[in-house]
């Protein structure tokens, strides 16, 4: 018996040794090699995830140099301004002498100077002018706040003091870092940075002065504050001479800068991003702690887990039972289930089954449930990025459409129809913060308003040619439909329904609640036209970007929504859709949603 109790004991070890062998071995290597390999992914993640940040705040930051530039251009591109700035080169502002014309130069200036700053970021503070010559001690601002030209004394701003510049420098323009100026009202030692253009008469080949746009640097503020960012790190922007322009924590920046420049090794991590319009570059500091917290973490986890596992397994071993074949059987059942697409399937956690087959069964769910989510969050993001392509058309104005309306301002300026232009510049903007408005909805009304903005533009161009209503219900004005789902068909009612069309056309597009049998309240849209109309057989709407645009983002909105077009050659065309009345909190329960996908982005 004892040698049979000693045979016993040597297959009990065996078996041990075979089930740590073939199962807690290889699960352990395989959760290190994971966490290893995860461990790196993470790493590089984080280190894009930095890199996109500074993509994204050197984009910001140059968009506002670009519109520098062109602002610093403008002298040459009107002749109002050069014609001020060669009379106070030459002149000085003579206003006792020479009232009249003085008056004339700065009115105009003036004039010129509030259109090219109205819809300029609200940072550009305005245009400091300096003369060269005799009159080079006084100065002259556009202040942005209250459209007008005032003079200081450009003592106190020496411009050797902000930059130098050779004779090549009238074809560039020179990049100040930020530094204090007084001449702005109400901005008594206002922070700015600035672009500086050296302003010459083409034809006489004379220097003038120089044109000094001004932007508050409360501009890195705003661009920064929207980015979360700890206390090990700081993100700084530096010029040419690696001089601190801005830092998010003064403090840090420069501790982070000054161990950088001695040792960049011994920092942390540091991500870079050079402007292209100058020298200036940007520094994301992290330190080694932060950047690798989440990879020791999950080691820690991992670690933990693995050892958890490897107790566990030895603990339940000698539970292992003949029953195990039922549950093995329902795993496996499940296992296939979840392969075939089922996962709504799960596995039966009440059967009777050894403690290491009800945690695999348990893991098993949570395997399905993590994978179900997972599938389910990919579809989200496929959702969000052609949100986020449809979008990018929305935003998209028809250059055609924009050329014309701009020919149209041009026209309406000459016959002095002044009122007609403020009004249409007007109806302009609107289109324009409507169409760069970042939520995916709207109301039926405010959707009707901004088409009623549209055809208003298109009636100016088209005249008498041009007819248009519109009808809304009142009880469907609050209705939420996507953004821009009418306007595309009322563009397309109005160009190819005047194609080649002398009679005029008419335009309509209505709104209405009706009641469908077995479906409820629905909203009724329809935009139809008299114009010369086409053959319904030769309409591709997978060949038409907008009409493709539209159904899929109806689809995507409503499953269930209606959409088509009838038409008759030279008779007219209607476009219809019909959109079911929903639970408006779900929309914008969703809209909320496809907005936090976006930024996670």
């Amino acid at each position: 018996m004892k040698k049979i109790k000693n045979k016993k004991r040597s297959f009990q070890k065996n078996i041990f040794l075979l089930f740590l062998l073939c199962a807690v071995v290889p699960l352990m290597i395989n959760t290190f090699l994971n966490v290893s390999l995860y461990s790196l992914r993470l790493s590089d993640d984080t280190t894009q995830k930095y890199n996109n940040v500074l993509s994204s705040l050197g984009s910001n930051i140059e968009s506002y140099l670009e519109e520098m530039e062109r602002l610093s251009l403008s002298p040459y591109q009107y002749d109002d301004m050069m014609n001020l700035y060669t009379y106070i080169s030459t002149q000085g502002n003579h206003s006792e002498s020479s009232p009249s014309r003085w008056s004339h130069y700065v009115t105009q200036y003036e004039r010129i100077a509030t259109r090219l700053t109205a819809l300029s970021s609200a940072e550009i503070l305005g245009l400091a002018f300096f003369p060269t010559g005799p009159n080079s001690d006084k100065g002259y601002v556009y202040r942005k706040n209250d459209c007008r030209l005032h003079e200081f004394s450009a003592k106190d701003y020496p411009l050797d003091s902000w930059f130098s510049y050779e004779p090549s420098a009238y074809k560039y323009v020179t990049y100040c870092a930020p530094h204090t100026v007084s001449y702005y009202e109400n901005e008594k030692d206002c922070s700015v940075f600035s672009v500086i253009k050296p302003i010459r008469v083409l034809d006489s080949k004379k220097d003038v002065g120089f044109l000094k746009i001004d932007v508050s640097t409360k501009l890195f503020y705003h661009l920064f504050s929207e980015i979360s960012i700890s206390d090990l790190s700081c993100i700084t922007v530096l010029s040419e001479q690696d001089k601190i322009i801005y830092a998010t924590n003064e403090a840090t920046g420069k501790t982070f800068l000054d161990a950088y420049l001695s040792n960049p090794d011994s920092s942390g991590v540091v991500c870079s991003y050079s402007l292209k319009k100058n020298a200036w570059k940007m520094l994301y500091f992290i330190s080694y702690t932060e950047f690798y917290k989440p990879v020791l973490e999950t080691l820690l986890v991992s670690f933990v887990f693995g050892i958890l596992i490897f107790l566990f397994s030895i603990w339940n071993y000698r539970k292992i039972s003949s029953r195990f074949t039922k549950p093995l059987q329902n795993i496996l059942y499940i296992m296939h289930e979840a392969e075939e697409g089922n996962l709504d399937a799960r596995a039966d956690e009440t059967l009777p089954m050894n403690e290491e087959f009800e945690q695999i069964t348990i893991q098993l769910n949570r395997m399905i449930e993590s994978l179900d989510e997972h599938i389910k969050k990919e579809f989200m993001a496929v959702i969000s990025q052609k949100n986020a392509q449809y979008q990018a058309l929305q935003a998209q104005i028809n250059p055609h459409f924009l050329y014309n309306t701009l020919n149209n301002f041009v026209a309406l300026n000459r016959i002095d129809e002044r009122k007609l232009l403020e009004d249409s510049i007007i109806q302009l903007t609107r289109i324009f913060h409507y169409t760069c408005s970042n939520s995916g909805y709207s109301t039926l009304q405010e959707e009707f308003s901004f088409i009623e903005h549209y055809l208003f533009l298109q009636k100016i161009r088209f005249e008498e040619r041009l007819e248009f209503s519109l009808h809304l219900d009142h009880e469907a004005e609050t209705f939420l439909i996507p953004r821009l789902l009418i306007q595309p068909l009322v563009e397309n009612a109005i160009v190819h329904g005047m194609e080649d069309y002398d009679k005029p056309t008419r335009v309509e597009v209505d709104a209405s609640l009706i009641t469908l049998k077995g479906i409820g309240t629905c909203i009724f849209l329809a935009v139809m036209d008299n114009g010369t109309g086409f053959d319904k057989k030769k309409l591709n709407i997978k060949n038409s970007v907008g009409l493709l645009n539209i159904q899929e983002r109806l689809q995507l909105f409503q499953t269930e929504s209606f959409f088509e077009i009838h038409s008759a050659v030279g008779k007219y065309t209607g476009s219809y859709m019909i959109i079911r009345n929903i639970n408006t909190s779900l929309i914008k329960e969703r809209m909320d949603g496809q907005h936090e996908n976006i930024d996670c982005r």
